[in-house]
């Protein structure tokens, strides 16, 4: 097939930036500015909101794995097959490398 027997070409949306662009503004989110603090400032956590989360992380286990930033799917995956049948119920990573396994009940964990 030569170059006359082919069907014209619609051109398309070719990158990402094109694909996602904002053509409307009003569409666009806005944050809240967040206040700054003074150096050296300490947060301060009343005993009560202590003592209402501390149910929640006395039905968690804390991984980390040493000069190694494991994936998150990988490690949802994995724990999922291993420990769902033994209550586990989600699986959540910080920034900074550590897992947070989240059981049903204490016991579980």
């Amino acid at each position: 097939m030569n170059k006359v027997n082919q069907p014209p070409h619609n051109p398309s949306p070719n990158t990402w930036v094109e694909r996602v662009r904002v053509i409307d503004s009003s569409t666009r989110f806005t944050l809240d500015p967040i206040p700054r603090h003074q150096a050296g400032n300490m947060l301060q956590i009343s005993e009560e909101i202590l003592m209402d989360t501390a149910k929640q992380w006395n039905k968690c286990m804390i991984g980390f794995f040493l000069g190694f930033k494991m994936p998150y799917h990988p490690i949802n995956t994995i724990a999922s097959r291993v420990w769902k049948h033994y209550g586990l119920e989600h699986v959540m990573t910080t920034l900074n490398g550590y897992m947070i396994f989240w059981f049903k009940t204490e016991a579980e964990m």
